[in-house]
C-alpha cells in the first residue's frame, strides 16, 4: 500500500491557516472520516492541524532546528503508517508520543554512536599506554617468575 502525503515545512507552511474550512470538525471527527473511507485527505488535516505541536516536541528534545524538521517528517510517515493498523481515539496525546519517542529514540541512538566511538577511542589510548610502557620496561615483557617481586614492576 503506497501512501503520498506533502506537508513543507518551509517558513510559510509552518503555521496552520486561520479560519480552514475544516476547523469547525473535530479530531475524533476526522479520524472517523479517516477510518471510514481511508482518505489520506482527512489525515492531512490533522496533521496540519498539529504540525506546530510536533516541531515544538522535536525542538525541546533534540535541540537543533533541521533535525527537528526531520523528526517531524518522520513523525507523519510513522502516522500514517500507524493509523492504517490501529485505531486512535485520542489523536492530539496519541501524535505527542509517537514524536516524543521518536526523538528519544533518535537521541538514544546518537548517544550510543557516541558511546562506541568514545569505546574506541578509550580502547585505542589503552594499547597506545599499553605499548609505551612496555617500551620503557622489559620487566613487563618477560614472563614472571617465582622470585620477581612485585616491586620490580612499573
Amino acid at each position: 500500500m503506497e501512501f503520498k502525503v506533502c506537508l513543507h515545512l518551509s517558513n510559510t507552511n509552518l503555521y496552520p491557516l486561520p479560519g480552514s474550512k475544516h476547523d469547525h470538525i473535530s479530531d475524533s471527527e476526522l479520524l472517523q472520516h479517516f477510518y471510514a473511507d481511508h482518505n489520506n485527505e482527512w489525515l492531512g488535516i490533522l496533521l496540519q492541524r498539529y504540525t506546530m505541536l510536533l516541531l515544538g516536541v522535536s525542538m525541546k528534545y533534540l535541540k537543533n532546528e533541521e533535525e527537528a524538521k526531520d523528526a517531524v517528517q518522520q513523525v507523519f510517515l510513522k502516522t500514517i503508517n500507524e493509523l492504517h493498523k490501529y485505531k486512535v481515539e485520542y489523536f492530539k496525546s496519541w501524535i505527542y508520543m509517537i514524536a516524543k519517542n521518536h526523538c528519544l529514540m533518535k537521541l538514544r541512538d546518537k548517544g550510543r554512536f557516541s558511546g562506541e566511538i568514545r569505546q574506541r577511542l578509550m580502547n585505542q589510548k589503552k594499547r597506545i599506554i599499553i605499548l609505551k610502557r612496555t617500551e620503557r620496561s622489559p620487566a613487563l615483557q618477560a614472563p614472571c617468575s617465582s622470585s620477581t617481586k612485585s616491586s620490580n614492576y612499573v
